[in-house]
């Protein structure tokens, strides 16, 4: 790369300097190891620094002639280079923020850009002497300038001189300080994490889980869902009483009680109510905090959220885009303010605190790829547009406000792990997690209006395990459910192969790839920055094993043998979302996946080559049939319903019956082996399987489970005689924060 404009000079940072002539990083005066290409990229992110530097731009500066193959293996790899020589983490970065699939952004404040003592400094001509006759003072009889000596007067200046040298070189500095306070202060330099000094109390410890812990604007009541009396319903608790009241008894059908995307309940403005979500009709129900009948309030329409003066609300509903509008407090007389188009939704609604905008989760929670926006609450010329404020592509949900500029979320961080906490300043726009000394992952989040604030979040010590069910011709119940041995502590997104089982299993929510064979387990991929967003597919025969990793917030297709060597990268060009599946001969791999304009269907081929679109419609869900010829997949209807629809190689629409599947984090169909039937797998937040014909139609329940867990993943065995699934429970409990002042 060329640096010759710039040869000769230093950038410094932090304790770092590097030097651009020589192309040497030292850390307090000691040379780094680090060439090639990572001291290349290291200047191309200084060159802009606070600056987003694109993938495209370093793939232009760095490697102009290679594939995009190479590309992607040497960006990675000379980004780990550089985060490590500086002693940085994608995580939690100090210097290299990335931001997923654009680029990356360097975020450490830069000192100067000086030139290099070890450089001569070219001569220059001798500026003239100024006139000072007028000002000169004569000379002592004691002066060390004889008689015969030249005069020094006129290369002293005077005392006016100094005062105006003093003067500007006063101004020149408060200008200069000013300048870097305030460029340190747009990076976010004085960053300071919310909940430091936090005092944090568990206010549950249920059989069970307690979800969608919200608190009142007072900072005096918490109202969560909870099963602890046999069904979800919305309890109440005074913080410090100890006492937990159930305050809707039954007359909330089907309280929608997990941990998704949508919040569930949450108080009125002044406190005095709380609405709840039914999961069955997407109802949202109203009653009084002190316990009470509750009543239905927005039909098909929900997360409400009421203004700061209380005076109007702000909520969606489930028509297709998700069209936001803002009513009055009672909702009546409603008006459309924001419509996406179909397939993505608008989620956590809440205003600003100045009333003048509506911020809003965005994106498609199918796949977890959302981000905070935000659309002016009055038009200009009828018209508002919506504005990005943070570029995670991962799950966001459940934004509430710390102060007037500052919201709080949960998010999944940029290798798929759990679900954290993240706060960002609206206007900044710099995301930072947040900890509060809890491991646990943090489900929900809500924060008071009281001062100081209180904060309330549901936080999960999930765990997850494999299990079987027969596959008869009669009803299974929970009494024929047997759980799968394996001897890892977590198990989930089992996948049947030739005399062995693969699985995942990790901690910290991240996950790595495992085969278990003769009862001992070995782990065939374990990667050090990211995880495995969903279960592989394995080739026909004992052929290869293709699965999803998500790294730095983008998940790439990977291919690799069946004893988990010769791993390579398959088009990354994909940001693929969701399953994989082989084609029977082994020469194609069908993905869902995003080259930007949303997720679509692919056909990958496994020898190299670019991707074939198979719809122009969002799709999800692949799978390709036994006999090669059709790949059934998932189209959005609305809401968390999905049409399973089928499609040919060739790209002709092939007739099937009528089979919905509900939104979940895993494929929800499996082939029947030697049949012309699926296993579907069906069910919110009561999970079932059931057994569809795809020549008749026919349609009938395989099981009966109990409630309580929740299925992601599941395959069927290859005799075809058991079906083995995940079952996660998120063991989740309520969490009270009080912040410091």
């Amino acid at each position: 790369m060329e640096t010759g404009t710039r040869s000769g000079h230093l950038v410094r940072f932090k304790t770092f300097e590097l030097n651009l002539r020589t192309r040497e990083l030292r850390k307090n005066g000691l040379i780094l190891k680090l060439h090639g290409h990572p001291i290349d990229l290291l200047e191309i992110l200084l060159e802009q620094p606070g600056e987003l530097v694109t993938r495209e731009t370093l793939q232009k500066r760095l490697w102009p002639q290679d594939t995009f193959v190479d590309f992607e293996h040497g960006l990675n790899s000379s980004i780990n280079r550089v985060r490590e020589a500086l002693g940085d983490k994608a995580e939690a970065p100090q210097f290299i923020e990335t931001l997923p699939r654009l680029g990356y952004r360097f975020i450490a404040s830069v000192e100067a850009v000086i030139a290099d003592p070890a450089e001569p400094v070219p001569a220059r001509d001798p500026a003239p002497l100024p006139d000072l006759q007028s000002t000169q003072e004569p000379v002592s009889p004691t002066s060390e300038a004889g008689p015969s000596s030249p005069s020094v007067l006129h290369d002293r200046p005077s005392r006016s001189g100094w005062r105006w040298a003093i003067g500007i070189a006063v101004v020149l500095i408060l200008f200069a300080g000013l300048g870097a306070s305030w460029l340190l202060r747009q990076r976010d330099y004085f960053w300071k994490d919310p909940l430091n000094g936090a005092r944090v109390e568990r206010l549950t410890d249920f059989e069970g889980d307690e979800f969608d812990a919200s608190i009142s604007p007072d900072g005096r009541f918490v109202a969560f869902s909870s099963d602890r009396a046999g069904k979800p319903d919305v309890w109440l608790t005074e913080i410090g009483s100890g006492q937990f009241v159930n305050i809707s008894k039954g007359s909330v059908p089907a309280l929608l009680h997990n941990n998704g995307s949508i919040r569930a309940l949450g108080f009125s403005q002044d406190g005095s109510q709380v609405w709840a979500l039914s999961g069955e009709d997407a109802l949202t129900w109203i009653g009084p905090a002190i316990g009470g009948v509750f009543r239905p309030f927005l039909e098909a329409a929900m997360e409400p959220a009421w203004s700061p003066d209380g005076s109007q609300i702000v909520f969606h509903t489930t028509d297709a885009g998700d069209p936001i509008f803002i009513a009055d407090r009672n909702g009546n007389n409603a008006t459309r303010i924001f419509v996406e188009k179909p397939g993505i939704h608008c989620h956590s609604l809440t205003w600003s605190p100045n009333g003048r905008y509506i911020y809003f989760a965005r994106g498609t929670p199918t796949n977890d790829e959302m981000d905070i926006w935000r659309i002016p609450v009055a038009s200009t010329n009828g018209i508002r547009v919506a504005e990005r404020i943070t570029h995670h592509n991962s799950r966001v949900a459940y934004l509430s406000w710390l102060d007037s500029r500052t919201l709080i979320y949960s998010a999944t961080a940029d290798d798929g792990s759990g679900q954290w906490l993240y706060s960002v300043d609206v206007e900044r726009r710099i995301p930072h997690r947040v900890s509060s000394g809890l491991e646990d992952q943090y489900l929900t989040v809500s924060v008071s209006d009281s001062s100081p604030r209180r904060l309330v979040a549901s936080v999960a010590r999930s765990s997850a395990s494999l299990w079987t069910v027969p596959i008869s011709d009669r009803v299974e119940t929970e009494s024929s459910v047997v759980r799968f041995p394996v001897p890892n502590a977590r198990a989930l997104g089992p996948r049947f192969g030739p005399g062995y089982l693969l699985f995942l299993s990790g901690r910290g929510g991240v996950d790595g790839l495992w085969r278990l064979e003769n009862g001992s387990a070995r782990a065939l991929w374990q990667g050090s920055d990211g995880g495995l967003v969903g279960p592989p597919s394995i080739a026909p025969g004992d052929g290869e094993i293709c699965f999803t990793y998500r790294k730095g917030g983008r998940d790439t297709l990977y291919i690799m043998s069946a004893n988990g060597t010769n791993v390579r990268a398959l088009a990354p060009s994909l940001d693929v979302r969701g399953g994989v599946s082989w084609s029977p001969d082994g020469k194609w791999i069908a993905v869902a996946a995003d080259r930007g304009q949303g997720t679509k269907l692919f056909k990958v081929p496994v020898e190299g080559g670019e991707p074939v679109q198979l719809v122009d419609t969002l799709a999800y869900f692949p799978l390709w049939s036994p006999d090669g010829k059709f790949i059934l997949y998932s189209g959005q209807q609305g809401g968390g319903e999905f049409e399973v629809r089928a499609i040919t190689p060739e790209k002709s629409s092939v007739p099937l019956p009528a089979i919905s599947v509900v939104y979940n984090k895993g494929n929800p169909y499996r082939f029947l082996p030697g049949k012309n039937a699926l296993i579907v797998l069906e069910g919110v937040r009561k999970q079932d399987f059931y057994w569809v014909d795809l020549s008749t139609g026919e349609r009938r329940a395989l099981t009966d489970l109990q409630p309580g867990y929740r299925v992601q993943n599941f395959d069927v065995s290859p005799d075809g005689k058991e079906i083995i699934f995940d079952r996660l429970r998120d063991n989740a409990d309520v969490v009270l924060m009080e912040l410091s002042k």
